[in-house]
């Protein structure tokens, strides 16, 4: 009888050897065998259910860090590139200051050289038209043009025929506007 009963052992050795050999092997998948009908076994039944509970709950926990890694991720990328946009505008509304204060600076100097040119041809009013003319011909074209727009229609008229054909024709092209380029002067701040 203890002959048999050790035989038996060894056979059921054996069969676990080899059971465990073709598992590993990968030719016979021995969990899907037996889990079944072990799970119909009461004791043995809740321990496989609880740990496939548990196996469940930690691939949950895992992907819900790796949702949690990737929302953080995307979360610092969103603040880089706001980052990014908050510089961008910061240097947008620099421009637009700076712009601002040079479209300012140039409206304050187009009125004070428009007050110059008001001026000088307030003064060249009370001359002589001929020697209005001899002055205007001394003076950039441009310069001349805008002083000569600034004067009286009958005065302009007077000393426009005091001018060289050339030079009234010049300056008649450019206060009628057909040299719009020219507007920048250069107006002496002495007068």
């Amino acid at each position: 009888m203890k002959k048999l009963l050790i035989w038996a052992l060894v056979f059921i050795i054996l069969l676990l050897a080899i059971g465990l050999g073709l598992q590993f092997s990968g030719i016979l998948d021995l969990r899907a065998m037996i889990a079944p009908r072990a799970r119909a076994v009461p004791v043995v039944g809740n321990v496989i259910a609880s740990h496939e509970i548990r196996q469940e709950q930690e691939q949950r926990l895992e992907n819900k860090r790796f949702e949690i890694n990737s929302l953080g991720e995307q979360n610092q990328q969103l603040e880089e590139q706001l980052q990014e946009y908050e510089q961008e505008l910061l240097a947008a509304l620099e421009e637009i200051e700076n712009l601002e204060e040079a479209m300012t600076e140039q409206q304050l100097e187009e009125e004070d050289q428009t007050a110059r040119l008001e001026r000088i041809a307030e003064i060249y009013m009370t001359m002589n038209p001929a020697r209005v003319a001899e002055l205007l011909a001394e003076l950039e074209d441009q310069l001349a043009a805008r002083i000569l727009n600034e004067l009286e229609a009958q005065m302009a008229g007077a000393v426009l025929t005091e001018l060289a054909t050339e030079d009234a024709a010049l300056y008649s092209q450019i206060i009628s506007g057909e040299f719009d380029d020219v507007l920048e002067l250069d107006i002496p701040d002495a007068i």
